[in-house]
């Protein structure tokens, strides 16, 4: 698939840059206020952005890498288990976004086209939740805490809805800016062969 021949070395710079982000956002939501974390979800956007730019490979890099480096440096989340979930979590955002978004490229339809970007990511949020729900619900098995279809609800539907719909509205409209402004291209490998030549 497209997704291993992109341009490596903007590829490694582009999610190294995209983990930094993924750090930042939420230390500086944390200053402003506690709580808002979990309403705004300000790690999600650059994983999406991550894997839907840079493939799925980084997709799952840069997923994995985010909640566990804001733990170790921050300590919230705490490690085990809210960090080891997100990261799940965000290791299946930056997959599948990624994995969606090459497929349904692949398919010639003008109304896929238009929407694929957003298709790609409502899938991958769900898949996601899911991932994180199942996460829980075996800790909980396990006798460690509490947990419910009600709790999953609210935790990751209900109360992060204004982070949700930010994401569906601004995702996609910087992946349109970026094709646009012909920066998406640059990541194929193409262009990089192009350029030596």
């Amino acid at each position: 698939m497209n997704f291993y021949k992109r341009n490596t070395t903007l590829n490694t710079t582009t999610t190294a840059l995209f983990v930094c982000m993924g750090i930042m956002f939420p230390l500086i939501f944390h200053f402003v206020g506690d709580g808002l974390g979990k309403i705004l979800l300000p790690m999600h956007i650059p994983v999406f952005l991550c894997g839907l730019i840079c493939g799925p490979i980084s997709g799952v890099i840069c997923g994995i890498l985010v909640p566990i480096a804001c733990s170790l440096i921050t300590s919230v989340p705490v490690m085990f288990p809210p960090a080891i979930a997100m990261s799940l979590e965000l290791a299946t955002y930056g997959f599948l976004s990624g994995l969606l978004l090459e497929l349904f490229k692949k398919i010639k339809s003008n109304s896929i086209g238009r929407l694929k970007v957003v298709i790609s990511l409502l899938i991958s949020m769900l898949v996601g939740r899911i991932v994180h729900g199942i996460f829980f619900a075996l800790f909980t098995l396990m006798g460690s805490g509490e947990y419910s279809l009600k709790i999953f609800f609210i935790a990751d539907f209900i109360t992060p809805w204004i982070g949700i719909v930010i994401q569906i509205v601004a995702i996609p409209a910087i992946m349109e800016a970026l094709s646009r402004l012909n920066v998406l291209a640059k990541y194929d490998i193409k262009y990089e062969n192009a350029q030596k030549e």
